[in-house]
C-alpha cells in the first residue's frame, strides 16, 4: 500500500515517538516503499550498481538522522529524492574530477603542451588575444571547473581580483570576435 498523507504523518509520528519498535517499523515501512525509486533515480546518475546501493544506504542514512528535523507536512518522498539526487551527482562529479598539478608555473602551459588536449589549438588562438595570466583563470574555471575562490587560493590573490581579471578576459575576447576575428 503506497503511503499517503495520512500514513506519512503517522509514520512521522512513529518515527519520532521514541519506541525503537515503531521507529523500526516505520523506518522500515519508509525503506520499503522508496528504496527502489531511489536505488533507480541513483543509477541513472551514477551507472555502477555497486556505488547506487552505496549512496541509497548514505540517503537512508542521512534521513534516519535528520528524524528530529522531519516536518509531518512536507512531503519526505520529496527529501529522500533530491537527497539521492545530490549524493549521486556529488559521486559522480568526484569520479570525474581531473587532478591537475599546481605546481606548475601555469596551467596554459600544461595544456598547450599536451598534444591529446582537446583545447590547444584554441588555447594557442586565446594567445595572441590574451595575457597568460587570463588564460590561466579562463582555463581553471572553465576547463577545470574551479570556484573563483578556488582560483584566488591558488593564485594569491583576492577573489575580486580574480573576477575582474575573468570579467575582462571575456570582455577582450567578446571584442576580439567582435571585430571579425572568427575563423
Amino acid at each position: 500500500m503506497p503511503i499517503d498523507k495520512t500514513m506519512q504523518k503517522s509514520l512521522i509520528k512513529a518515527l519520532k515517538s521514541g519506541s525503537s519498535n515503531q521507529l523500526n517499523f516505520a523506518f522500515e515501512k519508509i525503506f520499503q516503499e522508496y528504496s527502489g525509486l531511489i536505488y533507480h533515480i541513483v543509477l541513472t546518475i551514477i551507472q555502477n550498481k555497486d556505488t547506487a546501493e552505496d549512496i541509497v544506504m548514505d540517503t537512508f542514512t542521512k534521513f534516519f538522522e535528520n528524524i528530529p528535523n522531519l516536518d509531518p507536512t512536507r512531503n519526505f518522498k520529496y527529501w529522500l529524492t533530491t537527497t539521492a539526487k545530490h549524493l549521486a551527482i556529488d559521486s559522480y562529479n568526484k569520479k570525474n574530477v581531473r587532478t591537475v598539478s599546481m605546481d606548475e608555473d601555469t596551467v596554459i602551459s600544461e595544456l598547450i603542451t599536451d598534444q591529446s588536449s582537446p583545447w590547444k589549438e584554441l588555447l594557442n588562438e586565446l594567445s595572441s588575444v590574451l595575457s597568460e595570466n587570463e588564460i590561466d583563470v579562463l582555463s581553471l574555471h572553465l576547463i577545470y571547473r574551479m570556484s573563483f575562490r578556488e582560483i584566488s587560493e591558488y593564485k594569491g590573490v583576492t577573489i575580486h581580483s580574480i573576477s575582474s581579471l575573468y570579467r575582462r578576459s571575456l570582455m577582450k575576447l567578446k571584442n576580439y570576435y567582435k571585430d571579425g576575428n572568427l575563423e
